[in-house]
Parts: structure tokens; sequence; C-alpha cells
């Protein structure tokens, strides 16, 4: 049998920099794949509604 349980079912978070060392990618590449998969989810919409959310933050 080859299942995976996970017996704790809170939400399990990994950040951006973590992916980065588990993946050998760079950070910044891993920053440009998430915005790419978040605009296939949720269009450029989304990114219109982070800006809003945060008007001084540089990218």
């Amino acid at each position: 049998m080859n299942a995976l349980t996970i017996a704790n079912t809170a939400d399990m978070t990994m950040s951006s920099q973590e992916i980065a060392e588990l993946t050998g990618k760079e950070h910044r590449n891993v920053m440009r794949d998430i915005r790419a998969m978040l605009a296939e989810l949720h269009g450029d919409y989304f990114f219109l509604k982070i800006k809003a959310a945060f008007p001084g933050k540089a990218r």
C-alpha cells in the first residue's frame, strides 16, 4: 500500500523561500511561477486586487 495519510487536518503552508530551497530553484523563479499559476487560476483581476490592497508595495 502506497497511500499517504495525513493525521493533522490543520492547513499546511510553505513559504516561497522553502519551495525554492526544496526544488533547487532561485527564489525569483519560484515567484515568477507562482504569479503565472495565480494568473491562470484567477486572471489579471487578481493582481489588480493585490495592488489595491498593498498600494505602496513594489514587486
